[in-house]
């Protein structure tokens, strides 16, 4: 693995915000593609976080830093990505049930997703079911439902 991507991997892992965008910069100099930089670099990263707040290592609040850490760098990677290159999995919609206006937990799903290649479609929060139904009935959803079917 090159110097650079296992720099990203540790600068998520460590948490190092103010490191990312550089090293992202500096893999996409040395050719690295951006999904190369995702799949190698921030996911790998991520799943090493993953581990260690479910050892107990890291607590909410590190999974926060490393997910805001990762949309920073997708970010980034976005703008030198056409959307064949992204490869969608799919659509996911989050939202946050009407009458709960907290949205950390929403925000950290939504995050991983997004970096692991699926287009998030995010309600917000207190949400009305109502408005739930409507956005999977929309246009931009059918086809996902069609293959669920």
């Amino acid at each position: 693995m090159k110097e650079s991507m296992a720099a990203i991997q540790n600068a998520v892992i460590d948490m190092k915000d103010e490191e990312i965008t550089k090293l992202v910069q500096r893999c996409l100099d040395e050719g690295s593609t951006p999904i190369e930089i995702i799949e190698q670099g921030l996911s790998k990263g991520l799943d090493v976080v993953g581990e260690r707040f479910d050892a107990g290592d890291y607590y909410l609040a590190d999974l926060i830093m490393a997910g805001e850490i990762v949309t920073e760098a997708m970010n980034l990677l976005k703008t030198r990505m056409s959307p064949a290159d992204i490869g969608k999995k799919g659509k996911i919609i989050l939202a946050t049930v009407q009458g709960d206006v907290h949205d950390i937990g929403k925000k950290i799903v939504g995050m991983i997703l997004s970096a692991s290649g699926y287009e998030i479609i995010d309600l917000g929060v207190d949400v009305p079911s109502e408005k739930v139904v409507e956005t999977i009935k929309s246009k931009d959803m059918r086809d996902c439902v069609k293959r669920l079917k």
